[in-house]
């Protein structure tokens, strides 16, 4: 579950999780540019949400090994031809060296 000092979105239906939420104020009142999207699914809320945080003037970064869709082949599919061209795709391990780096 969440620790002490973490922030819970609640959401609301739809298919990002900016949508009727209160992300977009949490993360400006935190001086946040950039947004790295992880969990499932490809399919729509990874997609939804990356379109979404672009539209909102968010760089963001999904990582190719953090996320999954169904069938897997549509969701590589989906990185390689769709989610590229608005996000950076590096590797989990790239973004924890890229954090690492600014430790």
């Amino acid at each position: 579950g969440p620790a002490e000092g973490d922030y819970v979105v609640a959401r609301h239906h739809g298919v990002s999780v900016f949508h009727d939420s209160e992300l977009d104020s949490i993360l400006r009142s935190l001086g946040v540019r950039t947004v790295v999207l992880l969990g499932v699914s490809v399919n729509i809320a990874v997609t939804g949400t990356t379109i979404e945080a672009v539209n909102r003037g968010y760089q963001v970064v999904v990582p190719h090994d953090g996320v999954t869709g169904v069938p897997r082949e549509y969701a590589d599919a989906v990185l390689e031809n769709t989610l590229r061209n608005l996000a950076t795709v590096p590797s989990c391990d790239e973004v924890i060296a890229a954090f690492a780096g600014r430790a």
